[in-house]
């Protein structure tokens, strides 16, 4: 499943779907393909930016604090979005990482 350009309704859906469906997704943000776990979309906290909540599997990203897989994608820069046949085990963590975001539309559930 390829979905592309900015939000559609139909890429909230296949969010939704990867994230309560455990499947790992491949996304093309900010022209990089990224391979990820999805697991909440919702709004940053501070600036108000609709975005998928993830854990990277494919690259570790460097942020201000040094190295974390877990990472913010704005929806609105995600080229395309694709569904793999993989799946993933939950990682109790991601709400460590996560406080800063309100769901607003689909949240994993162990």
């Amino acid at each position: 499943m390829v979905i592309g350009e900015n939000i559609k309704p139909n890429q909230l859906s296949a969010l939704a779907f990867a994230i309560n469906n455990r499947c790992v997704i491949q996304i093309k943000h900010r022209g990089v393909w990224r391979t990820v776990e999805p697991f909440m979309t919702g709004l940053r906290c501070d600036t108000q930016c609709l975005g998928l909540w993830g854990y990277c599997r494919d690259v570790v990203p460097q942020d201000g604090n040094g190295q974390c897989r877990w990472q913010f994608f704005a929806v609105e820069e995600i080229d395309h979005l694709e569904m793999t046949l993989y799946s993933f085990e939950v990682r109790y963590d991601f709400l460590d990482y996560c406080k800063w975001l309100d769901p607003v539309y689909a949240v994993f559930k162990p």
